[in-house]
């Protein structure tokens, strides 16, 4: 079986993608560098839910998204108030739900393979929050639904001042206290291992990590401003 990486270790390969990464905006023009920046975000996180929809096919292992430390630092986040309105596009931008279930998993691509059902938000079953610096949207609830528009690459998620459920955090100021070295995240005083969600330790999602380091990268390029 042919591997991607190789046989290098979690922290080579984060080095190798946070090297490319800087690369890319120190070579680059902007907007372009930064857009091409959000593909890769975009890569990174179809990965997960690739595997996650290869895995209930396969009955196999699952990576649940919302037990990673990543997705709980959510909740040490600072909430950002949405001022206008916006639009995130199924297909096109990072957007990263959480599969459980296969017989949701396929009824609703069933569903929205038929031709009058098209793909739209429901606000009482889809909840989201968009993580800034690294643009990507985390699916809190309404999972299999927004993964067929993913996989079909239809619909969208609005973001609107006047919406309840869609919420906006801005991870940054953890970039002071908290740090990814390609199998943990670390406390950066410390070095100690940052525990989960419920005082569980262990490896978290290598893509989610990497996720969280480019958004260092892009958060100190922002603070310079477009050239």
């Amino acid at each position: 079986m042919i591997q991607l990486f190789g046989n290098i270790n979690n922290k080579t390969k984060l080095k190798n993608i946070l090297s490319k990464i800087q690369d890319i905006y120190e070579t680059g023009v902007y907007p372009i560098n930064y857009s091409v920046v959000f593909d890769i975000i975009k890569i990174l996180a179809d990965n997960i839910n690739y595997r996650n929809n290869k895995a209930l096919l396969a009955n196999a292992q699952r990576e649940d998204i919302w037990n990673d430390t990543f997705t709980n630092m959510i909740y040490e986040a600072n909430e950002v108030d949405i001022k206008k309105e916006f639009i995130i596009e199924m297909g096109k931008h990072p957007v990263l739900t959480n599969v459980w279930n296969y017989k949701k998993q396929i009824d609703t691509l069933k569903f929205f393979s038929e031709e009058d059902n098209n793909w739209k938000t429901n606000p009482l079953n889809h909840i989201y929050y968009l993580l800034l610096p690294m643009g990507l949207t985390v699916i809190v609830n309404g999972f299999h639904s927004t993964n067929a528009g993913i996989v079909k690459s239809v619909g969208s998620l609005c973001f609107s001042p006047q919406s309840e459920n869609p919420k906006v955090f801005d991870l940054a100021p953890l970039y002071e206290s908290v740090f990814f070295d390609g199998n943990f995240y670390r406390e950066t005083k410390t070095k100690k291992i940052k525990q989960r969600y419920g005082n569980e330790k262990g490896k978290s999602i290598f893509e989610l990590g990497c996720i969280y380091e480019i958004g260092r990268i892009i958060h100190n390029e922002s603070k310079k401003g477009p050239i």
